[in-house]
């Protein structure tokens, strides 16, 4: 490119000895990209070397086209070696076009042996002048990744050649290839692909139980989530939950448009002050409004939680239902911190009628976003929240949020399920951890039935089958 060392590649470091053509001697001197011989004037040769290519560069062009196919076979280059591969050589053919050819719209370098398009990417962003260019044809090369063709996105193409390629032997597939990521191709080898748009989806990744970064994120997560909804679920704010949180921490909350809490002039109540508190549907009324919905510090958060979030409302999270999704990440800050991803649902108890001597209960779907930094010395907690996010949701059982677990789930995501089942069990019922998952196994790995089972035949356990 302009400005750069003619005999450097990128980062300045010194071309490898090449051989002068016809001469069987090996170049010890700096080589420049033309690969032309040294001689006593090395600029006047390198300055030389260009005028030749660009003299047969223009004898090349013919109004908006310009065809360099075949450059090693041109008798007009016979001193120089074309090597297209060579970002040092691609810069100065790219150089070229871009400062002594009008817009070219069409270029051909077909048959030049090519097999990487990395260089035209950086060419590209950095010469304007060859933006213009919409059809390439680059047929007859080795081409044998498609990863090679994502490099060729700045040029905006419409029409490429790429028959004669490794990539181009399953005529059926690889079209599909190039528009997927060259979006504006319409002809792919002069054939019209418009049609294909069509048939080409994107595939979702296949749907998993849960994620864990690591062993040691997912104990982490099952420690933290086990702690927390069952303080939540007690309702223990003041004593127990209000050390959960960081104190420069925050809360949100969002509510589904279509959520509804039970029924009854206190189920309105509830759904009024929910709705009041909601951070995403403040937006509709007041888009200034949101930020007086975000709680700091933990003192306001555990009282918006209590006040606002729960107030009349009891909970009962059944852990066994959650999706639990773990992530480690790295901020500016020096320490790491734990993303946690819960999706479940809880079960709600409103006090209705007069004097609210009945009940009613209902489920509704949640999904909680936990940022987990480490928790100070001596704390009862395993990490504490510096972030947290609630969204409210009608209660839908979903195939997507909690698929089952067959015999094609990856082993790694069962094991994590079983795993996490045989701790909610032996926490539940007092077994040791080895006696609850053979509880589990006997039952097929469903609590439900294992705890069933447990009840008739816990007479006939041996001592050692339950925790000291």
């Amino acid at each position: 490119m302009k400005g750069k060392g003619l005999g450097r590649q990128a980062g300045g470091q010194t071309q490898p000895p090449t051989f002068i053509k016809g001469t069987g001697k090996k170049n010890l001197a700096r080589v420049n990209p033309l690969g032309v011989a040294p001689d006593k004037n090395k600029k006047e040769n390198r300055t030389h070397g260009r005028e030749t290519l660009r003299k047969f560069m223009l004898s090349k062009q013919k109004n908006t086209l310009l065809d360099l196919s075949k450059l090693s076979k041109a008798q007009e280059l016979a001193n120089i070696t074309c090597n297209l591969n060579s970002k040092a050589f691609m810069n100065m053919v790219l150089d070229i076009i871009a400062e002594d050819f009008p817009p070219i719209e069409s270029l051909s370098l077909a048959g030049n042996n090519i097999t990487t398009l990395e260089h035209f990417k950086t060419c590209a962003e950095e010469n304007k002048m060859l933006g213009f260019i919409r059809n390439l044809d680059l047929s007859d090369n080795k081409i044998h990744s498609f990863k090679e063709i994502e490099h060729l996105k700045p040029f905006k193409l419409s029409e490429i050649m790429m028959k004669g390629n490794p990539i181009a032997s399953n005529k059926g597939e690889y079209s599909k290839h190039i528009l997927t990521r060259l979006p504006s191709v319409e002809m792919v080898d002069r054939t019209n692909v418009m049609g294909l748009r069509s048939t080409i989806k994107p595939k979702l990744p296949p749907i998993k139980a849960m994620y864990y970064f690591t062993e040691a994120t997912q104990e982490l997560s099952y420690k933290f989530c086990q702690q927390y909804f069952k303080a939540l679920d007690e309702q223990a704010f003041e004593g127990v939950l209000i050390d959960a949180y960081a104190p420069e921490c925050m809360f949100t909350l969002t509510l589904s448009r279509d959520l509804a809490i039970g029924y009854g002039v206190r189920a309105e109540r509830i759904l009024k002050r929910l709705r009041e508190a909601s951070h995403n549907l403040c937006v509709l009324v007041n888009e200034k409004a949101p930020a007086k919905t975000v709680a700091t510090g933990r003192l306001n958060c555990v009282n918006t939680m209590k006040e606002k979030v729960y107030g009349e409302m009891r909970t009962n999270h059944d852990l066994t239902q959650f999706n639990v999704d773990t992530l480690q990440i790295q901020t500016s800050m020096s320490e790491p911190m734990v993303m946690v991803v819960v999706h479940g649902c809880c079960e709600f108890s409103v006090s209705v009628g007069t004097g609210g001597g009945k009940e009613c209960k209902f489920k509704r779907s949640f999904d909680r976003t936990f940022m987990l930094k480490p928790a100070p010395p001596n704390s009862q907690w395993p990490a504490i929240i510096a972030n947290e996010m609630l969204h409210l949701r009608p209660f839908r059982e979903s195939s997507v949020m909690r698929p089952e677990a067959d015999s094609t789930q990856p082993p790694d995501l069962e094991r994590a399920r079983q795993t996490a089942l045989t701790k909610v069990m032996a926490s539940k019922t007092n077994l040791t951890i080895q006696y609850a998952a053979m509880c589990l196994e006997a039952a097929d790995w469903d609590l439900s039935q294992a705890e069933a089972l447990l009840l008739e035949r816990k007479d006939q356990l041996p001592p050692e089958a339950w925790k000291a």
